[in-house]
C-alpha cells in the first residue's frame, strides 16, 4: 500500500513536470511553483518507492 503511494507520487510528479514544460516559455511565479511541486513529488516518489520495495 505504501509502495503504491510512492509510485503515485512519482507518476504525479512526472506528469506535473511535463505539464509545466509546455508552459515554460511564460515563466512566472505560478509555473515556478508548479515546477518545484513537481520536483518535490518526484523526489518523494523515488525515495518512497526505492526505500520500501
Amino acid at each position: 500500500m505504501v509502495a503504491s503511494l510512492g509510485l503515485v507520487a512519482l507518476l504525479s510528479g512526472v506528469a506535473l513536470l511535463l505539464a509545466v514544460q509546455g508552459a515554460i516559455h511564460q515563466e512566472d511565479g505560478y509555473t515556478r511553483a508548479l515546477r518545484w511541486t513537481g520536483g518535490i513529488l518526484l523526489a518523494l516518489g523515488v525515495f518512497r518507492f526505492f526505500t520500501l520495495v
